[in-house]
C-alpha cells in the first residue's frame, strides 16, 4: 500500500469523536428570511441557503419562531483537523449510525467534520 494511502487509512482508524453538551434544533425557513443575530451565540451553528430554503442548525435555546423545526438533536464532532484527501469518513460514520437505527444530518466544517443525530438516541 503506498505511503499516502496507508497514512490515510491509519488516520481513519484513529478517528476520535466528542458529543457536544448542547441540544440542537434544525430550522427550515424561506430562502428570503433573515438570520437572527443570536444564532451566532450558539456554540455550534450551521447555516445553509439554497433556492428552496434557508436551513439553520443552532442551540435549542435560540427561538426562531417562523421556522419549521426538528428538535432534540445532538451534535457529534470528529476531532480534527481532517485532511481534505481523507475519503470515506462520512460513509464509515453513517454506516455505524444507520446500523443502530439513528438518522443523521451532516454539516461539514473546515477544521472538523460535524454530524448530528437525534438526541434521544445518544448513549
Amino acid at each position: 500500500m503506498p505511503g499516502t494511502i496507508k497514512s490515510l487509512v491509519d488516520e481513519m482508524t484513529a478517528l476520535q469523536f466528542t458529543v457536544l453538551d448542547e441540544i440542537f434544533t434544525l430550522h427550515r425557513l424561506a430562502p428570503t428570511d433573515q438570520i437572527q443575530e443570536d444564532v451566532f451565540t450558539s456554540s455550534f451553528c450551521s447555516i445553509t441557503k439554497t433556492e428552496e430554503e434557508l436551513s439553520i442548525v443552532c442551540d435549542e435555546q435560540i427561538a426562531i419562531e417562523q421556522s419549521k423545526k426538528e428538535t432534540d438533536w445532538a451534535c457529534i464532532k470528529t476531532l480534527g483537523p481532517l485532511p481534505f484527501e481523507m475519503t470515506g469518513v462520512l460513509v464509515k460514520i453513517s454506516t455505524c449510525l444507520a446500523a443502530a437505527g439513528i438518522s443523521i444530518f451532516v454539516s461539514p466544517a473546515v477544521a472538523a467534520k460535524m454530524g448530528s443525530k437525534r438526541f434521544n438516541s445518544v448513549e
